[in-house]
């Protein structure tokens, strides 16, 4: 690309996964990335999956809830591993299904499965709102969580009555201290431009740690009037409003390179005003 839009600008990332490939799109758009992890590790937890697997294959769910698709895909994985991947399918086929964002559908659709209901931007929001026009009160609610709580879920479950279960095939595991002390030092002191977070653990591991050195406040203010949010798309965006950050660039479609692209648009329409 002619253009580089993101001349002069610093860009902390703070994804753990893809990092060259994201650094190297903001490279070739005239940015520098600064790798700082603020997700931690995710891993595959094994002791509560089987019993989650035995309880969805023994009809003990009415519904369940789909909120990403490498849930869908360890989920149906595990399964095939107990040697009741079709079983699976054929339980799941007779419940009611709801699913948030188009990974999550492509993948029960790989599945030969359709949700009943889906959000209609890609965010919980969205799914709470279409959720509405169902009532699960005393259902059996199985909630495929990615390790990362859903207060809005969960709010309007427990508002609805339903009879539901978590289930985390992935749980994640704080970042390192030092990274995020580091990352809170230098996001205060304007080191960055922007801070580019793809996903929701990243926004909440850092505003806790914020938040617990007294600092939340300040950071807040810091990307009001600094430090530009980039969200990969939607559910990360909303994740920064809750968190109480208002300045927020997302693109339409979740793609970490569409999400560095409208950064660049963002920078270089200023430009021209």
């Amino acid at each position: 690309m002619d253009v580089k839009k993101l001349k002069g600008k610093r860009i902390a990332v703070l994804a753990s996964r893809k990092v060259e490939e994201m650094s190297a799109i903001i490279r070739n758009l005239g940015g520098e990335p600064v790798v700082r992890p603020a997700q931690g590790t995710v891993y595959l937890d094994h002791s509560q999956l089987k019993d989650d697997i035995v309880r969805l294959l023994n009809h003990q769910y009415e519904w369940v809830i789909f909120t990403t698709g490498i849930g869908v895909d360890t989920l149906y994985k595990a399964a095939c591993e107990l040697e009741q991947g079709n079983a699976f399918i054929e339980v799941l086929g007779k419940m009611n299904i709801a699913a948030r964002g188009y990974k999550t559908v492509n993948m029960l659709k790989k599945l030969g499965l359709r949700p009943i209901v889906r959000d209609d931007d890609g965010s919980t929001k969205g799914l709470v709102r279409m959720m509405e026009e169902h009532s699960l009160e005393g259902c059996r609610t199985a909630l495929q969580l990615h390790g990362d709580p859903a207060p809005l879920l969960i709010e309007w479950l427990e508002k609805e009555k339903a009879q539901y279960k978590e289930i985390l095939p992935y749980l994640h595991t704080p970042p390192e201290t030092d990274v995020m002390e580091q990352l809170l030092g230098e996001l205060l002191q304007d080191v960055y431009d922007a801070a580019f977070f793809t996903s929701t653990p990243q926004v909440r591991h850092l505003m806790m740690y914020a938040d617990e050195k007294g600092h939340g406040e300040e950071l807040r203010k810091a990307f009001e009037s600094k430090v530009l949010a980039l969200a990969v798309g939607k559910v990360t965006a909303q994740a920064l409003h809750e968190a109480g950050i208002e300045r927020v660039v997302f693109p339409q479609n979740e793609r970490m390179g569409s999400a560095i692209v409208e950064l660049g648009n963002y920078y270089h329409s200023k430009k021209d005003i």
